[in-house]
């Protein structure tokens, strides 16, 4: 029975190779998008080589296909030999460019990740995510006024993107405009309203300008929806502090650093008898 069924899986995988060689290059990108939208990840790379070995020198869309796919998987060097090949085929492949600075952004490659993400604007000004990315990359940077610029033009293309709202919001705080901030904040909430992050930002954007009892406030709802983390109720006992609530911090610290949080550790020593 055993060697029966192995002749007839013989006998299928030669069925299939057969059938392939009548297959287009065309063919084989179309099965492999098709496995794609099944979520068949594996079989869709198989698709995009076979694709690749009947036309490699035309294969632009099968290796960038294949290179998302090896994304992904997190299969970064791979992902980058196939991507590189995409755009060594074909020069104005934007998502092949994209992939790759998210790479060279994964791998601590600045200076290739902007030279992409700029390449990326070039062929087209109004990619939101590239908008987004090189708004990220200025603020990270410090050049707080050109991640201005692309966060505005981003929102003016795309209004429900909560984290630019809240990315902007961060840069206008520390450029020390609190109103226009706070303004940012409320509306990344209102898109997010259980995203924990947006509250604690609010929160310390509210603390950093002494105004500590809605910085309680925030960062309690912050804590609400994530109840053990560390740098939250370390930064609640920071607050809880300002205010003279000392118990109330210490309790905080306490937790903090049960959970790990050296800062807390070393606020317990400091102010908590």
């Amino acid at each position: 029975m055993v060697k029966l069924l192995t002749g007839i899986s013989f006998i299928i995988c030669i069925l299939f190779l057969s059938s392939c060689k009548n297959k287009s290059y065309n063919w084989f990108v179309k099965e492999g998008n098709r496995m794609l939208s099944m979520n068949d990840t594996i079989k869709a790379i198989d698709y995009f080589s076979k694709a690749i070995q009947m036309a490699p020198n035309k294969a632009e869309l099968a290796y960038q296909k294949r290179g998302v796919c090896f994304f992904w998987f997190k299969k970064y060097n791979d992902a980058l030999k196939d991507l590189n090949k995409a755009i060594e085929l074909n020069h104005v492949d934007k998502e092949a460019y994209t992939y790759r600075y998210l790479i060279e952004e994964k791998k601590g490659d600045k200076i290739s990740e902007i030279n992409d993400i700029n390449i990326v604007l070039s062929l087209d000004s109004n990619d939101v995510h590239a908008l987004n990315n090189r708004g990220l990359f200025c603020a990270n940077s410090g050049d707080y006024y050109s991640a201005l610029k692309d966060y505005d033009k981003a929102l003016s293309l795309d209004s429900s993107n909560s984290m630019t709202y809240n990315n902007r919001a961060m840069i206008l705080e520390d450029l020390d405009r609190l109103d226009l901030a706070i303004n940012d904040f409320d509306k990344a909430i209102k898109i997010k309203p259980r995203e924990k992050l947006f509250y604690y930002n609010r929160g310390i954007a509210y603390g950093n300008h002494k105004m500590y009892k809605v910085a309680i406030r925030d960062l309690t709802t912050a804590k609400n929806l994530d109840p053990n983390n560390p740098k939250i109720l370390k930064d609640r006992g920071v607050i809880n502090y300002a205010l003279n609530n000392t118990d109330s911090a210490c309790k905080d610290w306490n937790i903090s650093a049960n959970l790990g949080n050296q800062e807390a550790k070393e606020y317990l020593m400091k102010f908590c008898k």
